[in-house]
């Protein structure tokens, strides 16, 4: 089963994507509290 190998990148794709969106919501709230 080739399930494996198209997993892995899948994953790493997803949480980078995971993380960018992250990074961007913490930013836009951490911007909102200093303004506050």
């Amino acid at each position: 089963m080739e399930l494996g190998v198209l997993l892995i990148p899948i994953l790493i794709v997803v949480s980078g994507a995971i993380a960018l969106v992250g990074n961007a919501v913490g930013r836009s709230i951490g911007r909102r509290r200093l303004s506050l």
